[in-house]
């Protein structure tokens, strides 16, 4: 376990020093849409030259992401990760072969079909037969939440 926290801290020192990088291009250099043109470089070469013990400062991380939306060709089987359900299976076509992309949901490290949906969880469903007795005018979203959390622990 000790591997994983000092990974993760490596990848959060090197997130951080590449994002000041854009922060000093847009408070020193007051240039707003820089991205990582020859300012934002001046400023990792400068990073680099006082903490030489850092790694390269680098454009692109190169470490694997864990994303929940994997879209992979049904082509040549290039895969593109994202965060969120950002793409639109029905316009994205493959840069290489020219296919279709088809959507996986990771779901905890379990692959789902695009659509399939996990069982919902005891609390889950608690909410859903429960949420109607607590959610009244005048009573705000998170206060109900409040409420449920309180009657499903002491079920």
């Amino acid at each position: 376990m000790q591997y994983a926290s000092i990974y993760l801290l490596d990848r959060v020192r090197d997130t951080l020093i590449h994002e000041m990088c854009h922060a000093a291009v847009w408070v020193v250099d007051g240039v707003r849409k820089e991205g990582h043109g020859p300012i934002w470089k001046k400023w990792a070469a400068q990073c680099m030259r006082r903490f030489q013990s850092l790694p390269v400062i680098a454009r692109c991380h190169d470490y694997e992401i864990d994303a929940k939306f994997i879209y992979e060709c049904g082509g040549c089987g290039q895969k593109v990760r994202r965060h969120t359900k950002s793409l639109n299976v029905d316009r994205l076509i493959c840069g290489i072969c020219k296919c279709r992309f088809t959507l996986q949901v990771r779901n905890r490290g379990k692959n789902l079909a695009a659509g399939d949906a996990p069982a919902p969880n005891r609390f889950a469903m608690f909410v859903k037969e429960n949420y109607g007795k607590y959610k009244k005018p005048g009573v705000k979203h998170g206060e109900v939440g409040f409420l449920l959390s309180i009657d499903n622990d002491q079920l």
